[in-house]
């Protein structure tokens, strides 16, 4: 038999899906299902925060990770005729071919995918791909066989940025046609900022991710493609394994490029930076990110770099990483 009405709260290990979750406990809220979709590349100190929050609020938080195999498999066989029948090089298939297999890791596998990191505006498919496509998937199985209502608690604020700024505190969502499916949004601290979540927290007496008191804005992918400059020099000074990380999946995933250029930040940071135009993934990578987030330096374009330097947006507004 299914229960009345489940409340899903997706938990990043960030500041406003604790807030939230938080809301929902204090409200003695009935049937709270945790989730958290895991990119595979997430700071270590936020998988423990997670076992934190189960801890201290007695939840458990069930864990997503997208899966690319099957799609990957057809990548390899695109390569194999498609990419050979279009004159790109024996050796150049043979080794995309090589690295399109499945990593355990979702952000890589799609990367790998893609042949490219995410990028910019219509190019950003991280989000949609590695967290909101699973928690649709997983909000259509709860509807069709655990629940009559679905409530989902979104962490997000309309100050986070102009395509939020429209968002309410209610809100419908309805599912594909043939399933005729739909469930509630519910944006509890959609009219806070930044202040108030980490006021309420505090207030809270819960312990609150450690990656704020170090500095850093955004606490979800280490790093995220939408990483400002501070933070990337902050990741770089305490944490460099994890610039190396990157530096190797930029190995792989160009490998998977039939061009064999694919950097992890926008190349035309690593271009301004350095004066060069002529784009390759040693000369254009994280390691030169990582000195232009050292330096003062504001190239021949200084308008491009300063806006470079402004908070950037993430395209999706589920808040599924904050």
């Amino acid at each position: 038999m299914k229960v009345n009405t489940i409340n899903l709260i997706p938990i990043s290990g960030g500041k406003d899906s604790q807030a939230t979750l938080q809301l929902a406990v204090d409200r003695d809220t009935e049937n709270i299902r945790g989730v958290f979709a895991d990119t595979g590349i997430e700071h270590e100190l936020t998988y423990r925060h997670l076992e934190t929050i189960e801890s201290e609020f007695g939840i458990t938080i069930n864990r997503l990770k997208a899966d690319f195999t099957q799609r990957l498999a057809q990548k390899r066989m695109y390569v194999e005729f498609i990419w050979k029948s279009e004159g790109v090089p024996n050796t150049v298939c043979d080794a995309a071919l090589a690295v399109l297999h499945p990593t355990g890791v979702p952000f890589l596998d799609l990367c790998l995918l893609k042949g490219r990191f995410p990028g910019h505006a219509k190019a950003e498919f991280c989000t949609f791909e590695l967290k909101q496509y699973p928690m649709q998937d997983l909000q259509d199985y709860l509807l069709r066989n655990v629940s009559k209502n679905l409530i989902v608690w979104q962490g997000t604020r309309k100050d986070e940025s102009a395509r939020r700024a429209h968002l309410t505190e209610w809100d419908v969502e309805f599912g594909d046609v043939e399933s005729r499916t739909g469930h509630l949004i519910y944006r509890q601290i959609v009219d806070w900022c930044s202040d108030d979540v980490f006021g309420f927290l505090k207030r809270s007496g819960k312990t609150i991710n450690p990656l704020y008191a170090m500095g850093f804005n955004r606490v979800g992918c280490m790093p995220c493609k939408n990483e400002r400059k501070n933070g990337v020099r902050i990741i770089a000074e305490r944490f460099p394994e994890y610039v190396e990380k990157i530096e190797e999946f930029e190995r792989l995933v160009s490998i998977a490029n039939k061009h064999g250029v694919s950097t992890f930040f926008d190349a035309r940071i690593a271009s301004n930076f350095l004066n060069n135009d002529v784009i390759a993934t040693d000369t254009h990578g994280i390691k030169t990110h990582v000195e232009w987030s050292r330096s003062q330096k504001t190239g021949r374009n200084w308008q491009f770099t300063m806006a470079l330097d402004q908070e950037p947006e993430c395209s999706s507004t589920a808040g599924y990483c904050e």
